[in-house]
């Protein structure tokens, strides 16, 4: 039987395509998946990996060498103090309240930045929120739990919880895993991004040096064209400080870590039933 050579190299190509069509929509139909059952899950308490450096730091010890004058009650309870609970459809694209939050959060510029990470936001709550919207911004940012990790870090004052305790962390190694892509680097074909669109004050303390914050924005993995969005939330404790002379900034606090964020879709009602306000 003779084959035309064209046609032939014409069907393979075919072939070819049609596999990575499918492959694409497993991959897709897993990141939907995952996404979604990693929400539903209890923040895990991973042991720490970070390098020496990083574990061996003092858990309870003052950031940037304040001595007394820390509420450390008090944060502790403020920070652990539960979240509103969501079901897992909360999350997912939904129509948006017609009764949005009477008030929005105006987040002010950065001026500087830490490693990789905006920063230099005021001595302010909403400071502290851009704070971790840029922490979160960049930590996101392609899906690699080495991205946050190194995101999280740059931002931690000393005796911050370790990345590897990071809600966040669980999300991006969770789905990764489940996902069948390699635990850290970047996918072909894969993005991901998360963009801020809701925040809200948890409560300050301190005369202001500490607040817990929550923020809230889509998170969206696009592969070959095929885009999963969803909502996702994360709170974390902030301090205002500057170890070793550095300039005071807003950084991961030490002491306990924040409950973990309600996960909404931005603008749905709710994230403003569970206290979002959106960022303008």
């Amino acid at each position: 039987m003779i084959t035309d050579p064209g046609t032939s190299t014409s069907a393979a190509g075919a072939r070819r395509r049609a596999r990575l069509t499918l492959a694409g929509l497993a991959v897709t139909a897993v990141l939907v998946t995952v996404v979604a059952g990693v929400l539903t899950l209890p923040a895990l308490h991973h042991a720490p990996t970070d390098p020496p450096e990083q574990t061996q730091r003092e858990p309870a010890a003052p950031a940037g060498g304040v001595g007394d004058g820390w509420d450390w009650a008090g944060e502790a309870a403020l920070a652990a103090r539960p979240m509103p609970v969501l079901p897992v459809e909360a999350a997912r694209p939904q129509t948006l309240s017609t009764h949005p939050a009477s008030s929005g959060l105006r987040l002010p510029p950065a001026t500087g930045d830490i490693a990789t990470v905006a920063a230099g936001f005021p001595q302010t709550p909403a400071g502290a929120v851009a704070a971790l919207a840029a922490l979160t911004t960049q930590g996101l940012r392609g899906g690699d739990p080495r991205v946050y990790a190194d995101a999280y870090r740059a931002l931690s004052a000393r005796g911050a919880p370790p990345p590897a305790a990071a809600r966040l962390t669980d999300l991006l190694t969770s789905l990764r895993s489940s996902a069948g892509l390699p635990p850290a680097g970047p996918v072909p074909d894969l993005r991901m991004a998360w963009r801020p669109m809701a925040a809200q004050v948890k409560g300050v303390l301190d005369d202001g040096r500490y607040a817990v914050v929550c923020v809230l924005g889509q998170f969206t993995a696009d592969y070959q064209g095929r885009v999963v969005t969803i909502g996702v939330g994360d709170c974390q404790a902030m301090r205002w400080t500057g170890p070793g002379g550095e300039p005071e900034q807003w950084r991961i606090s030490p002491g306990p870590a924040a409950a973990r964020a309600a996960d909404a879709w931005p603008g749905s009602q709710d994230a403003v039933a569970a206290g979002y306000q959106e960022i303008r």
